[in-house]
């Protein structure tokens, strides 16, 4: 989620994190990748319980669509829990808050489908985020990780 206002004015640069997720996604959910994300997970998340790492990873592998289309029960879903520590959010018209244009973009452009049929060969880029006022501070790193054909 970001503001309508940083939306538009920095277009580009929330496109080229929404492929960096998308690229994430296919990464994890790739069989052949399984190992190395749950050592991930479990270092990450400071979890000893392999079997429960698992676990966690074999239902986020069968609820995971790599096609982030925003979801109006979601964000009903989330609406309902905020409101209990802010009643106004109950007031909160979800369905204008979604504005699915770049994912439907990338759909359309058949870039998400062309990650899902990427071979296993992996290449490494880094982008750097500059600082804005919601980060506060210095340029964020984000690694992509880019699959060739």
């Amino acid at each position: 989620m970001v503001l309508n206002s940083y939306l538009q004015t920095n277009t580009a640069l929330v496109e080229d994190l929404l492929k960096a997720v998308i690229e994430g996604a296919v990464f994890s959910l790739s069989p052949e990748n399984k190992p190395v994300v749950l050592r991930t997970i479990m270092k990450r998340l400071k979890i000893t319980d392999a079997r429960g790492a698992e676990e966690g990873y074999d239902g986020v592998i069968k609820t995971t669509d790599l096609k982030p289309y925003p979801s109006v029960e979601g964000l009903r879903n989330m609406q309902h829990f905020m409101k209990s520590q802010n009643p106004l959010v109950a007031n909160v018209n979800v369905e204008n808050m979604i504005d699915n244009r770049l994912v439907r973009k990338l759909d359309d452009s058949g870039f998400i489908n062309e990650m899902r049929n990427l071979s296993t060969t992996v290449v490494h880029a880094r982008v750097a985020v500059r600082p804005t006022s919601m980060s506060r501070g210095a340029p964020q790193f984000f690694s992509i990780r880019r699959q060739r054909t």
